[in-house]
């Protein structure tokens, strides 16, 4: 009796001991699990996970499937399907107001002859009573029609708009953004005639009389020439390049150049629900907008960071407004000689960046040939000094020399580029800078190994919305028909590996948001997207792409495959 009595106690000690233990069984809670997938962390191991739970929009957990589904339990499952989970795509260099807005616009990218644009234009215009006909994204060096006896491509002139359009304005953007053709009326509207002179921009005359084609800031003159959107139209702009951007799995974007009206709309937006994405916004190089950060210092909240400042060294490539350490060789060999321009003095150059540096912003400089970016990393080392976590950037850098690479890693820039320019430049770029400054232009590789990191946007709308062909460019240099680029360019290629952290965590080093998002790791935002192939395991010889089937933005899925 006493035995029994002695063992029921034991019983009893036991069990009371296991009690606790068994309460770690219990699974917690949790708003979501992904699992059965391959989710591609973009740690520094470059781990690849089963499963991740997430809580209140953050990554809780990420491990073995088993780990997960034990552990955790959630009224929402995602089963991946063995799929591919990847961070959400960065865009770090784009232009969502204006994409969002261009919906009223004339798309001319797929016009092939000049005669087509002119076509396009006439039946928009029918159908459209807006008194300024808007278009964008001609590209003379693929018209026929424009074609001269010396082998160069001409630019338009605005006798036929004039012929077409005598009482209503028409400005015309070429697909880089930094040239446009203008009608006489247009011109007229923006008090600009063969006499004038515009600091930073360029009139094109023929026979002391205006072409119509503007450079740069004569281009903008027009622009600000063109009645302002309403503000319904500015949200209804950012509602429609947030979705855009969601359906191509961009979760984040870094926007280049906005005023502060704008900057404070947006923030509106995303207090009262309207926008879910994150965005990384730099300032305009406007004085209103400089003085209200002067005043006011840096927005920074969940969806919204306001911390650097858009500037122009030079124009583009396309339109020989790059400004070049030698001179365009298609017009050398017409006995011009052209380098290009700067568009910004390098005194107002330096007053902004002292302005940076002493207001704790990030500067961000537009600079596309050679002797822009020479210029802007010099001035970037005198200002800078021995600050090295400035991540000041250089924005596009298409053309770089040689001797200049020191500069990106000794004081610390980031090059911020476009891979898909090589691609879309292909068909004239060796004509412009000449065979042997190819080596110079569309570096990845050298970049990346001299800083350690790039990172890659889209540009959009002046190029594709395309986070594959940003991809397909950089590591396949390919274009999505599968073409590739000559063997020179190819030694420039990134690792799929490399590529994937460009389009991601490196873009969000570049914003300094690295600690919320950009990767899949415990406590960050769950920003990600679910696709249908691993893009990580498509070859040289046979890339197909990717859909898209989910996205979701801080743990809310955001968009589906219907």
């Amino acid at each position: 009796m006493i035995k029994r009595k002695r063992f029921l106690w034991l019983s009893l000690i036991l069990f009371c001991s296991l009690l606790p233990l068994s309460c770690n069984f219990i699974p917690q809670r949790v708003d979501l699990i992904v699992h059965n997938a391959a989710i591609y962390s973009l740690d520094d191991q470059f781990t690849v996970y089963e499963a991740m739970a997430i809580a209140d929009g953050r990554i809780v957990a990420l491990g073995a499937e088993r780990e997960i589904m034990n552990k955790y339990t959630a009224p929402k499952l995602v089963d991946a399907g063995k799929r591919p989970v990847y961070p959400g795509w960065h865009d770090a260099h784009a232009h969502m107001l204006v994409h969002g807005l261009s919906s009223n616009e004339i798309d001319l990218s797929q016009a092939d002859s000049w005669s087509e644009v002119v076509s396009m234009v006439s039946q928009h215009a029918s159908n459209h009573t807006n008194m300024w006909i808007v278009g964008r994204g001609w590209d003379h060096e693929k018209y026929p029609d424009l074609l001269r006896s010396n082998g160069l491509h001409s630019f338009p002139s605005r006798e036929i708009l004039d012929s077409l359009f005598p009482d209503r304005p028409v400005v015309l953007m070429r697909s880089d953004g930094h040239t446009a053709l203008a009608n006489g009326k247009a011109l007229n509207l923006a008090e600009i005639n063969s006499t004038s002179k515009i600091k930073g921009g360029e009139i094109e005359l023929r026979n002391n009389q205006c072409t119509g084609i503007l450079l740069d800031e004569a281009t903008y003159k027009v622009l600000n020439t063109i009645p302002e959107p309403t503000r319904q139209d500015k949200i209804n702009a950012w509602i429609a390049a947030q979705k855009k951007c969601f359906e191509n799995g961009i979760l984040s974007v870094t926007e280049a150049g906005l005023k502060i009206g704008d900057i404070l709309l947006l923030d509106s937006l995303f207090r009262s629900g309207n926008l879910q994405l994150k965005i990384q916004a730099m300032i305009a190089d406007d004085d209103s907008t400089i003085a209200y950060f002067t005043k006011n210092g840096p927005i920074s909240n969940d969806h919204l960071q306001v911390r650097s400042l858009k500037l122009y060294a030079d124009g583009s490539l396309g339109s020989r407004g790059a400004c070049l350490l030698r001179p365009y060789s298609d017009l050398l060999q017409q006995g011009q000689i052209s380098y290009g321009k700067m568009v910004q003095d390098t005194m107002h150059l330096l007053d902004r960046l002292y302005w940076c540096k002493n207001n704790h912003f990030q500067a961000c400089t537009h600079a596309i040939g050679d002797s822009a970016v020479r210029t802007m990393l010099r001035l970037y080392s005198q200002v800078l000094d021995e600050e090295k976590d400035a991540r000041w950037r250089i924005e596009h850098a298409q053309i770089v020399n040689e001797q200049d690479l020191v500069f990106f890693d000794q004081y610390n820039i980031i090059p911020s580029v476009q891979p898909e320019h090589a691609i879309s430049d292909r068909p004239w770029v060796e004509s412009r800078i000449g065979k042997e400054r190819l080596a110079d232009a569309y570096r990845l590789r050298s970049l990346k190994e001299r800083m350690g990191i790039v990172a890659f946007g889209t540009d959009f709308p002046f190029d594709q919305i395309s986070p594959w062909r940003t991809f397909s460019s950089a590591a396949l240099r390919k274009d999505t028909n599968n073409d590739q680029i000559d063997s020179q360019r190819q030694k420039e290629a990134l690792s799929a590996e490399d590529a994937l952290r460009a389009m991601t965590l490196w873009p969000a080093i570049a914003a300094f948001v690295e600690d919320k998002t950009g990767s899949l790791e415990q406590g960050k935002d769950a920003d990600f997207i679910v696709l249908d192939e691993d893009i990580l395991h498509q070859t040289d010889t046979e890339s197909q792409g990717y859909e898209i089937l989910q996205v979701f933005s801080s743990g809310k899925e955001v968009w589906r495959k219907r």
